[in-house]
């Protein structure tokens, strides 16, 4: 399902069942893998003072950068006012879900099953393991490495490699395919 308003540049794939909503735009040579959805809003709710919940409206965008990969049955959800960014050459792994007005870098990479938090930002080249999860507004500093099933509750400086839960500084460690 393509929305009106989206634009799609040359090159681009896109899978099977993935679903494109309203103010995206995947890039030259972006890739989208079967079953992901793109743009949709976020589900950040709120009670209002008639205790009905209610929705933040988000009228950002999503922009998929020149050859960046989107895994199959991932969700890049839209920005609420500015938009979410998935930088050149990067990869986001299959079932991962990529929060309101996030930040990924160029060559950042992404394992399988990573959450990324609504406004958070992860630098250049940085590399986050299988299921990694990281808090709303977290900044993941350039080449930064954050271990399989890490919860992110901090920001991470660059070139640092945080495991665990809550994630803690290790070792430089080595992971991930060289970006």
């Amino acid at each position: 399902v393509i929305d009106p308003e989206v634009r799609i540049d040359e090159g681009v794939q896109i899978g099977a069942h993935c679903v494109l909503h309203r103010g995206t735009w995947l890039q030259a040579g972006a890739i989208v893998r079967d079953n992901t959805v793109v743009g949709v809003s976020g589900i950040n709710a709120y009670q209002g003072l008639d205790g009905r919940q209610r929705g933040f409206p988000h009228f950002g965008s999503v922009i998929v950068e020149e050859n960046a990969e989107i895994g199959a049955g991932a969700v890049i959800v839209r920005g609420i006012l500015n938009c979410t960014r998935i930088g050149k050459y990067s990869v986001i792994g299959n079932l991962s879900n990529i929060g309101h007005g996030a930040d990924i870098g160029e060559k950042a990479w992404m394992s399988v099953g990573c959450l990324i938090g609504g406004h958070t930002r992860v630098g250049k080249g940085a590399t986050l393991g299988m299921g990694a999860v990281v808090r709303d507004n977290i900044e993941i500093g350039e080449k930064a490495q954050v271990g399989m099933a890490s919860v992110v509750v901090k920001s991470v400086a660059p070139h640092t490699s945080v495991f665990g839960n809550p994630a803690r500084a290790a070792g430089p460690i080595q992971a991930g395919p060289d970006r």
